[in-house]
C-alpha cells in the first residue's frame, strides 16, 4: 500500500508521455531518462538520440526510453525518480540538478537499479549508496581552457589588440554552486588570457540556478546583458556564456539597440583584413548554434561567434550503451562511479570549412 501511495502521489509531476510505467501489453524494459530542466535544444537532441538508440533491430523489442523533466528542482527530481523505480524502470540515466542533493541517486542505487550520470558530474565525495555506475561527461575545465586559448588566438589574428596581454571578458555563469559552472569558469579564467578586473561587477552569476523551464537561462542572460550593456560595449572584447542558450540571450539583448549591433560588427580594412568587433561565445554547440555560427560571416550582429562542442549525441549514445550493459550484466558496476569522458572541440565562425 505504501508503494502504491508513493506512485499515486508522484504521478502529478510527470507528464503522461514520460511515466516509467509500461503500457499494458508492452513487455519492453524501460530506461528512464531524467533531465534537469524542460528541454532546450541540447536536451532535446540528447533525448531523441536516446530514443533512437533503442529503435534498432537489436533493441526495438527489448527496450523503450521514457523521459521526464525535474524542472530545475531537486524535489521534483526525487519524485520523478521514485515514480520511475516504483513503476519498474530497469535503469536510470540522470542529469542531476544539484550535486549536494543526492536523495534521487540514493533511491536508484538502494533499489539495485543501474544509475548512469549524464552531462552533469556527480560530486567526488559521493559514498557507496549514492554513486552512479558510470558518469558520462565532458571535462569542463579542459574544454573551457581549450576554448580560451583558441579564442584568444583568434582575436589576436583578427586585429583585436589586447590590454597588457589579456582580453576583456564579460562572463555569464550558470548556477555557481554546481561543478559544471565552476569547471566552465575555471579553465577559461586559469588560461591567463582574459581580464576580469576591468568590470567591477564581473561575477555575472545567475541566482541559484532556480527556474521553471529550459528558457530560464536564456532569459536571465538577456536581463544581465541588458543591465550591463553600456559597460560591455564600452569595455569588453567578448562575452563568454556558460551555455549556448545564455549566449543567445546576450545576443538578443545587444540586438535591441544600434549600439549593441555595432559592437558586434567587425570592420574590414582596405586590404580586406578583418578586425573583429565584440564576439559572443557559448558552450554546447547545440542545433541552433550550428546554424548561427555558420551564418556569422553573413550577419555577425545576429549570430553567436563560437561554441564548445559538447556532443549531446555522444553523451546519449555512451549513456545508453552503459545502461543496457548494466541491465544485462545484473548491475555489475553498482557504486563504481567510473568516469567516461567525451571529446572536446571548439567551433568558431572563422574555422576553415572541411
Amino acid at each position: 500500500m505504501k508503494k502504491l501511495m508513493s506512485i499515486l502521489g508522484t504521478l502529478s509531476v510527470i507528464a503522461s508521455s514520460s511515466t516509467a510505467v509500461v503500457a499494458c501489453g508492452d513487455s519492453r524494459d524501460v530506461i528512464q531518462l531524467i533531465v534537469p530542466e524542460d528541454p532546450n535544444a541540447f536536451w532535446n537532441e540528447l533525448i531523441s538520440t536516446a530514443e533512437n538508440y533503442v529503435k534498432t533491430d537489436t533493441y526495438k523489442d527489448k527496450y523503450t526510453v521514457k523521459w521526464t523533466s525535474s524542472k530545475q528542482d531537486s524535489n521534483n527530481e526525487l519524485k520523478n525518480t521514485q515514480s520511475a523505480i516504483d513503476g519498474g524502470a530497469k535503469a536510470v540515466i540522470m542529469g542531476q540538478n544539484n550535486p549536494d542533493q543526492r536523495a534521487a541517486a540514493k533511491y536508484v542505487v538502494q533499489n539495485d537499479v543501474p544509475l548512469i550520470a549524464v552531462n552533469i558530474p556527480f560530486a567526488d565525495d559521493c559514498v557507496d549508496g549514492e554513486k552512479p555506475n558510470f558518469e558520462v561527461f565532458q571535462d569542463a575545465v579542459e574544454a573551457s581552457k581549450t576554448m580560451a586559448e583558441k579564442i584568444a588566438k583568434t582575436l589576436a589574428d583578427n586585429g583585436v589588440k589586447d590590454t597588457d596581454g589579456k582580453y576583456k571578458v564579460y562572463e555569464i555563469w550558470g548556477d555557481p554552486s554546481t561543478p559544471t559552472a565552476k569547471g566552465r569558469h575555471k579553465g577559461f579564467a586559469e588560461s591567463g588570457k582574459f581580464d576580469y578586473s576591468w568590470f567591477k561587477n564581473n561575477d555575472s552569476q545567475l541566482d541559484g540556478g532556480k527556474g521553471v523551464d529550459g528558457q530560464y537561462l536564456e532569459t536571465k542572460a538577456n536581463e544581465l546583458t541588458t543591465d550591463h550593456q553600456a559597460e560591455i560595449i564600452a569595455g569588453a572584447d567578448l562575452i563568454y556564456a556558460h551555455s549556448d542558450s545564455m549566449a543567445r540571450g546576450a545576443l538578443t539583448a545587444l540586438g535591441k539597440s544600434t549600439e549593441g549591433k555595432n559592437w558586434l560588427k567587425p570592420t574590414v580594412a582596405g586590404d580586406g583584413a578583418i578586425k573583429l568587433g565584440g564576439i559572443i561565445v557559448g558552450y554546447d554547440y547545440d542545433s541552433l548554434s550550428i546554424d548561427q555560427i555558420a551564418a556569422w560571416k553573413t550577419k555577425p550582429e545576429e549570430n553567436i561567434f563560437a561554441s564548445i562542442h559538447m556532443s549531446a549525441k555522444e553523451l546519449a549514445e555512451k549513456s545508453m550503451k552503459r545502461a543496457i550493459e548494466e541491465i544485462e550484466n545484473s548491475n555489475q558496476n553498482k557504486n563504481k562511479h567510473t568516469k567516461e569522458k567525451i571529446g572536446v572541440a571548439v567551433i568558431t565562425a572563422l574555422d576553415p570549412k572541411s
